[in-house]
């Protein structure tokens, strides 16, 4: 199984949207942060975070591959 996370960042002071439980196969995680690189690796932490919970869950039984699709949002 592939999990492949979407995510976008914005430059804007750090702010969490994101329902982390249950992720489906598929999960789009919206996150802020002051610069765009501190909003990626924030998304990244969150997004292995719900994957760890949903392995750890049973949720995602068999996972060979995790993929960031990073799409920037004009400032």
């Amino acid at each position: 199984m592939t999990l492949e996370i979407s995510f976008e960042y914005e430059v804007q002071t750090q702010q969490w949207i994101a329902d982390l439980s249950g992720i489906p196969n598929t999960a789009s995680i919206h996150v802020y942060g002051n610069t765009q690189e501190e909003a990626a690796a924030n998304v990244k932490l969150a997004a292995l975070q719900a994957v760890i919970w949903a392995v750890e869950d049973g949720e995602i039984a068999e996972l060979d591959e995790i993929r960031f699709v990073q799409t920037p949002v004009a400032a």
